[in-house]
């Protein structure tokens, strides 16, 4: 299966392109481009640590977008909050998704 096609079935699977571009460490254009171009997925996919995150995402998309979803809310709550202590603030990040996307944190 090629590049491509791989990304495609994550984006079906319900991975946001936004988490797909934090983890794979790309703007979510350049998702979109590799979506659409199979020649410059093949080129892009060619180093190993790139093809080490898709196996991941694959392997566990869900846990890797619960845990995606926390970090990026955990800073998000960290800047705006900055005088919450560190354990306050990750039960107020789980008590937000909780709220937010039960499917994922329940």
């Amino acid at each position: 299966m090629s590049y491509s096609a791989r990304l495609r079935r994550l984006k079906e699977l319900g991975l946001p392109g936004r988490a797909i571009a934090d983890l794979l460490g790309v703007s979510e254009s350049t998702v979109s481009r590799l979506l659409r171009d199979e020649g410059r997925a093949e080129r892009f996919f060619r180093k190993e640590e790139r093809q080490k995150v898709l196996l991941a995402l694959e392997a566990d998309p869900q846990g890797l977008l619960r845990r995606w979803l926390f970090a990026r809310t955990k800073e998000s709550l960290r800047r705006r909050y900055p005088w919450i202590p560190e354990d306050d603030l990750e039960a107020l990040v789980l008590t937000w998704l909780r709220r937010r996307a039960p499917g994922l944190f329940s």
